[in-house]
């Protein structure tokens, strides 16, 4: 694994980058530029992290079930986009988190059931267990 001294040079370069973001974009953009910063900062931070230890990443990355696992995930979370994009039709912003949040959920185990998750089918036997 890596060492805290690799773990501590990452850490502090992307929070430079950050704050140097945050100057930067700050006073163009108000919270729209910390929003920007902030993405930019924690993209820089997993890129730098996988290139530091990418001999170890690969060896998951490439795996078939890790694969899987992130094509399910994908899917599951457009499902989610789409549930979102209907729900602001809503005039009621209450009303529109509430049925985002609750039908999006449900959307999302949905497909990962339809996909044969086998997180989710561990956890479905588990509860039957209890």
């Amino acid at each position: 694994m890596l060492s805290r001294a690799i773990i501590l040079r990452n850490t502090v370069m992307v929070a430079l980058l950050n704050v140097g973001l945050n100057l930067v974009l700050i006073p163009l953009l108000s919270d729209q530029g910390v929003a920007i910063s902030t993405v930019i900062a924690e993209l820089s931070a997993m890129l730098l992290n996988y290139w530091t230890c990418r001999d170890i990443v690969n060896l998951i990355i490439l795996n078939k079930d890790t694969c899987k696992n992130i094509f399910e995930v994908l899917v599951g979370c457009m499902g989610i986009v789409i549930v979102c994009g209907l729900c602001e039709r809503v005039s009621n912003i209450f009303i529109q988190i509430v049925l985002a949040v609750s039908i999006s959920g449900l959307v999302y185990v949905s497909i990962l059931l339809l996909l044969r998750n086998q997180f989710l089918f561990k956890l479905v036997k588990q509860l039957k267990k209890k």
